[in-house]
């Protein structure tokens, strides 16, 4: 059906004493403004998903937002907002409580204000607090979207604010100097200078570093062979036949930033989403300074569940300000988040609400399965494929079972809206937000869980690129370790022992692992007997160690990806596992790099080019 033949010209005015009381659909074919053949099929539809009947007409395009609030105006008896909130008003109060409350004054009489609200049922339950900072005033209808445009117009600088400083400073890496860093970087050498001085030789300094290697090495074996030994805890979700109550209303973050090649695929792809139109609302994140994304955007049919909040200039510009601007207007009960370039299953987020549903409420978190869509482009493709097969089919599911503390991926994510405004959202400044805030979730208490069900990516197949990309990964992970190692003893007893030694594993030793690659290098060729273990002052039983470790961990390494690429289905990718080990090297360039940009620009998020 064309939306031509969906609309009918309004014919009478919605200001007439009849109208009140009367159903909503009555009132829309009364006056003209709906059909009876429309109004009919969103009752249908009102008994699958059980979604306001206002909301299911505005989503599948039959009437305007502002047409469904002058409707419930007219059966209410409350008026109707004008089109534009009233310039030039000073509005009392607390920004917070406005916005929170989906309340804004929007204009002032002689008789006293009146407030617009997208539900006067809502709205009355703030009756005594809007008596006591307004006086006297009156409800009235407006929608969600005028709504919106008033309070991010009226209280932009509150926004800008909270969105970089809203986390407590505890838990937030701003306060991070790079001059700390120097002097920090400057004793480190300095002690080892001293070292080198009282043993009298540089083998001695080289054994050091070696003892660290191989420690590093043992605790990635230990970590591996514990997560084979363990079983995956992915959930197996179906939808009941009877699931009119378990469809709450998601809200899905998609930011974008200089994405003019896919921003119309996107698009596209989202409308794939087979999921209750009435309960879905999704964000379209835009910078202010990205005009170009913008009008391309403007100039592209959006369907009324999708939506544009542009964020204003901050002293950061990263994706984690970007969420936490747009937090307090995401309307659903669920806060899912998307990649520009990401290609969800068509059913996803049917498997969120289900899984949801069937979970108790210390699960705040589900993560989705990551895997691309170019796998065969090239051979550095087909590694991150393994990779990321490695991490989402093996490793991360079964961190859930060894402890629950995983570090979130940032895309493919839903959680409970609750738990995040009470987690205070993300650290804008972090530029692994994701692997942070599953950190913070699991000091709070909370769990996480895996989702069954996948979300295709473009990989990142261009060495250079894939450097930036990961040096800001690695970047992030070492800011997200100096954070939370601020004070080992109170992140020993908010995680307790298991996911505190989980947390050195996953993060130091990774750390550890790709900055003291170039010794790595020295391991491998001492067990391939290129370096004779007598050059170096070693004794033959750790030559032993040395070759069993370096055999070790290949095998275990070797023995995930196939496993991996069988659970994903990329069967053939089987005969390239073993040319990992090279690709792993590029993340070592990638260290250094974001170990430079700690000094030099710590908080510079180095975006990935799509497309």
């Amino acid at each position: 059906m064309s939306l031509a033949a969906r609309h009918t010209p309004p014919s009478r005015s919605l200001r007439r004493r009849e109208f009140r009381g009367r159903p909503l659909g009555q009132i829309l074919v009364s006056s003209g403004r709906l059909s009876q053949a429309s109004l009919d099929f969103a009752l249908d539809l009102q008994t699958e998903t059980g979604g306001p009947l206002g909301q299911i007409l505005v989503a599948h395009h039959f009437i305007s937002p502002e047409e469904v609030s002058e409707a419930l105006a007219a059966q209410s008896g409350h008026g109707a907002a004008r089109r534009s909130h009233e310039a030039g008003l000073t509005i009392p109060g607390d920004p917070k409580f406005w916005i929170r409350a989906g309340l804004m004054p929007w204009s002032r009489t002689k008789t006293g204000w009146k407030v617009a609200t997208s539900n006067p049922r809502e709205g009355e339950k703030y009756r005594p607090e809007l008596e006591s900072i307004l006086g006297k005033f009156d409800l009235i209808w407006a929608s969600p979207d005028q709504i919106q445009s008033a309070q991010t117009s009226q209280f932009q600088s509150y926004l800008c604010h909270q969105a970089e400083f809203g986390l407590p400073t505890h838990w937030s890496c701003r306060d991070y100097e790079p001059r700390k860093a120097i002097l920090f970087l400057a004793a480190i050498m300095a002690v080892g200078m001293m070292f080198l001085l009282l043993a009298g030789t540089a083998t001695s300094l080289f054994h050091v570093v070696l003892g660290l290697s191989l420690l590093g090495l043992f605790g990635s074996i230990a970590l591996k062979a514990a997560i084979l030994s363990t079983t995956d805890q992915t959930k197996t979700v179906r939808t009941p036949k009877n699931a009119i109550d378990i469809w709450p209303t998601i809200s899905v973050m998609v930011p974008l930033f200089k994405e003019t090649k896919i921003a119309e695929r996107l698009i596209e792809r989202l409308k794939m989403l087979d999921y209750p139109r009435s309960h879905l609302d999704v964000i379209l994140l835009l910078e202010e300074c990205d005009p170009k994304t913008r009008d391309v955007l403007i100039h592209t049919a959006l369907p009324s569940w999708m939506r544009i909040i542009e964020v204003p200039e901050g002293r950061v510009q990263t994706k984690p300000r970007a969420m936490n601007y747009a937090l307090p207007f995401c309307r659903g009960d669920i806060i899912g988040i998307y990649d520009a370039e990401d290609a969800p299953e068509p059913d996803q987020l049917s498997k969120v609400a289900v899984h949801f549903a069937q979970s108790p409420p210390e699960v705040v978190c589900v993560q989705g399965r990551l895997d691309f869509y170019n796998t065969h482009s090239n051979w550095m493709a087909r590694c991150f494929t393994i990779e990321y097969a490695s991490w989402f089919r093996v490793i991360l599911p079964r961190l859930i079972t060894l402890g629950g503390l995983i570090p979130l991926g940032g895309t493919t994510l839903f959680f409970r809206k609750s738990a995040l405004l009470e987690l205070g959202g993300w650290d804008a400044h972090n530029v692994t937000e994701d692997a942070d805030l599953g950190v913070r979730l699991a000091r709070a208490g909370y769990r996480c869980e895996m989702l069954d069900s996948t979300t295709f990516e473009e990989a990142n197949n261009k060495p250079l690129a894939w450097i930036k990309q990961r040096s800001r990964w690695l970047k992030g992970y070492l800011i997200t370790y100096l954070v939370h190692m601020r004070s080992p003893l109170r992140l020993w007893r908010d995680l307790g022992p298991r996911k505190f030694l989980l947390f050195q594993l996953l993060f130091l030793n990774t750390l550890l692992g790709f900055s003291l690659a170039p010794v790595f290098w020295v391991l491998w060729g001492i067990s391939l007997g290129l370096i004779g273990p007598h050059d170096l002052g070693l004794a033959t039983w750790v030559y032993w160690v040395i070759s069993i470790a370096c055999v070790g961990s290949f095998a275990i390494e070797a023995l995930i990806g196939t496993i991996a690429v069988s659970k994903s289905g990329h069967i053939a990718l089987g005969r390239w596992v073993i040319t990992t080990w090279a690709y792993f090297h590029l993340g070592s360039v990638a260290m250094y790099k974001g170990a430079w940009e700690m000094i030099a620009a710590p908080f510079y998020w180095d975006k990935t080019d799509h497309g």
